[in-house]
């Protein structure tokens, strides 16, 4: 979560679509957006009349960065508002990511860049590869 209190609207790349973050150990990474996600933060940004430089930023005057709770907070409404019948929080949405590109075919050592992870071991507690993954990829590489 402190990635995105940190996170400045000038550490946006447009033209790659591609963002600096400074995570855990102050150890800096890039997070990738896809256009769908450049347009809605383009979007959000054009109706922002402030001058603060963090990316996501509290919607009462005087505007600063959204803090910790601020973000929780946030996460709680969109529970609420979506239906859905599980705890979310942003640890949750890293973990689905994880999960999803490795079930997509992406390998370890990427979604393992993508984390900001050291070691590989930490990547895979993330994200465990369901069986029918594991099938499907057994009967591409190995059944001729």
């Amino acid at each position: 979560m402190e990635e995105v209190e940190n996170v400045k609207k000038y550490d946006i790349d447009w033209q790659r679509l591609q963002l600096k973050v400074i995570g855990k150990g102050n150890k800096e990474r890039t997070v990738y957006i896809n256009a769908k996600a450049k347009v809605h933060i383009q979007k959000y940004l054009m109706a922002r009349l402030d001058e603060e430089e963090a990316l996501f930023v509290t919607e009462r005057n005087p505007v600063k960065k959204l803090g910790r709770r601020s973000i929780e907070r946030e996460f709680d409404k969109i529970e609420k508002t979506s239906g859905i019948k599980k705890s979310i929080y942003p640890h949750l949405i890293r973990h689905t990511m994880a999960t999803h590109l490795l079930n997509s075919g992406a390998d370890l050592g990427t979604v393992q860049a993508i984390l900001g992870h050291e070691d590989a071991s930490i990547t895979q507690i993330y994200a465990q590869i369901s069986n029918t993954n594991v099938e499907h990829e057994y009967r591409k590489h190995m059944i001729q």
